[in-house]
């Protein structure tokens, strides 16, 4: 809360009080479809091959790095999804119908301390954040030689903390908003919301 309402001493001083480890999780359960985790029911074959990471920045990075964070295999024997001819690579960060998803993480935590430190102009104390956590989960550190240099570390380490987790689109539109420094290299160009869909316009004649 304290993050989206832009304060960030407080939103650090509440960080700071999450210990390494700690996770709060929405629960999914395999008993009913309606308690399903989505991401695996429509991704596990069953029928659906829903969601592809195929030419998505995580495709190559996790080829480079092995970041255990942003996983996903292939299946020579299935190598299309359901969409067409796009290839198949599949999450594999979700592995079962009632796997958890994270609310909250200490990860996250540590990278709201380093957007604070960046908003503040401690470039590299928030590297040296940033990188702790990559060195946490055995991943190589990223460089950084300026400010905005780091903002874009910090733009491209939340992606990879937070993948899957249904936060991407709010940061983006909060980095927009505020006018961060930094591209951000996994959704450049793309649109940061999306369009009334067509049942709503024809329903509603004030559209």
């Amino acid at each position: 809360v304290r993050v989206w309402l832009g304060n960030w001493t407080g939103a650090a001083d509440d960080a700071n009080l999450v210990p390494a480890g700690f996770k709060y999780q929405a629960r999914y359960s395999a008993i009913e479809l309606d308690q399903y985790n989505r991401i695996v029911w429509a991704n596990s074959n069953q029928p659906y091959r829903a969601h592809s990471v195929v030419t998505t920045f995580y495709e190559g990075y996790y080829l480079s790095t092995n970041d255990p964070r942003v996983p996903w295999k292939t299946n020579p024997v299935i190598p299309n999804g359901t969409q067409g001819n796009v290839p198949w690579l599949f999450q594999t960060k979700y592995d079962k119908r009632e796997s958890p998803i994270d609310l909250v993480s200490s990860g996250e935590m540590r990278l709201i301390v380093a957007e604070s430190l960046l908003r503040s102009g401690d470039w590299p104390g928030a590297m040296t954040v940033i990188n702790g956590l990559r060195a946490t989960v055995g991943v190589a550190p990223w460089n950084a030689t300026s400010l905005t240099e780091a903002w874009v570390a910090l733009k491209r380490e939340r992606g990879i903390e937070l993948w899957l987790e249904g936060r991407r689109l709010g940061d983006l539109s909060r980095w927009v908003a505020d006018g961060s420094p930094g591209v951000v290299e996994d959704m450049a160009g793309r649109d940061l919301c999306f369009p009334i869909g067509q049942n709503e316009r024809d329903a509603n004649p004030n559209i």
